[in-house]
């Protein structure tokens, strides 16, 4: 061990653990934005001129061409972004990063706008439905109870007038 460890030691380690960790889930949040970005590229180049059914779902093909629009809309949007805000603060861009810029864009572009599309129309018609009245409901009407008043009725028999003993 060296003599010189001190408790500022631990606390590095520890705060490079946790950007370590960082890093990791930013990886992992990348690749699987990826994934589900170009599952759903697929889908929308399927529904691009006739509808496509899934299951309840249809994608229609004007949301498979917005959806693609803002994609592409994101891969020149967000690297010009990055490069205005690169040159504001005066850091290089490296140019193996361009093509991840590009991606992100394009991530950002088609899932976040569909996320955002998604959020307004939901928002509109939780507004359209505290608009409406209320819907009164039909009141539940319950039967009577019954009162037990002696014994059951029993029907007659067939030969009740023959029956002397009875």
């Amino acid at each position: 061990m060296a003599s010189r460890n001190s408790e500022t030691d631990g606390f590095a380690i520890g705060l490079g653990l946790l950007a370590f960790a960082a890093i990791v889930l930013w990886i992992v949040i990348y690749i699987l934005a990826g994934i589900v970005t170009a599952v759903f590229t697929v889908m929308s180049l399927m529904a691009l001129w006739r509808p496509l059914k899934i299951g309840k779902q249809t994608i229609t093909p004007k949301e498979a061409r917005w959806f693609l629009v803002r994609g592409i809309i994101g891969v020149f949007a967000f690297p010009l972004i990055a490069a205005i805000a690169a040159q504001m603060l005066k850091i290089e861009i490296e140019p193996e990063w361009r093509v991840h810029l590009m991606a992100i864009g394009y991530m950002l572009g088609s899932l976040g706008g569909e996320w955002v599309s998604y959020t307004i129309t939901e928002a509109q018609t939780k507004e359209e439905a505290a608009k409406k009245p209320p819907v009164p409901q039909a009141p539940t009407i319950t039967p009577p109870k019954m009162i037990y008043q002696g014994k059951p009725f029993e029907y007659a028999s067939w030969n009740d007038e023959e029956d002397p003993y009875k």
